[in-house]
């Protein structure tokens, strides 16, 4: 933790590298904004190219649709 230079108790984003190592940063809010679009286009992508059923897009957009407008 020293080395990364981390605190007790800090969130963390952990990043899966390829190859299959992992990567641990502290977390930071515009970070985790960015890696939610790119999450999103690589799952447009992933539709366009017949990867992934409308099925699955619909379950991904139920599960991450921001919850202050679900109850909208």
């Amino acid at each position: 933790m020293q080395r990364l230079g981390l605190r007790r108790e800090q969130e963390l984003h952990i990043l899966e590298l390829p190859g299959g190592g992992f990567q641990a940063l502290p977390y930071d809010p515009d970070f985790a904004k960015t890696m939610e679009l790119v999450e999103a286009t690589a799952l447009m992508l992933a539709v366009a190219a017949g990867e992934v059923s409308e099925e699955s897009l619909a379950r991904w957009i139920r599960d991450n649709w921001p919850d202050d407008e679900r109850s909208a």
